[in-house]
């Protein structure tokens, strides 16, 4: 299923992708404790239906213009690896698995 707007998928797999961001907020706030957990659909740098979760400090880090231009592989890794330890013990991560949606 290709979406380019989120307003054009089906309730169902918003309700999902939203269940899904929620776990991964909880996992980036256990494992780097930001003020805030950001969620952003923009869909302008890539046009396509996707979510942006992010831990926040400040209402500038909304703002692609102020996201990191580079990211050395090795640090980008290790926060990966974080980030999977701390939703793979995650009840609301299997919660997320809702059954398969309906073609539209």
């Amino acid at each position: 299923l290709e979406v380019d707007q989120w307003t054009d998928a089906p309730p169902a797999l918003v309700a999902h992708l939203t269940n899904v961001a929620h776990a991964v907020g909880v996992a980036i706030t256990a494992v780097w404790a930001p003020p805030r957990i950001g969620l952003m659909v923009a869909g302008f740098e890539v046009l396509h239906l996707h979510l942006h979760v992010f831990g926040a400090s400040s209402m500038a880090e909304f703002d692609f213009a102020n996201a990191a231009r580079t990211v050395d592989p090795a640090e980008q890794d290790k926060y990966a690896a974080a980030l999977r330890a701390a939703l793979r013990p995650s009840r609301i991560l299997r919660a997320c698995l809702l059954p398969p949606l309906p073609t539209v």
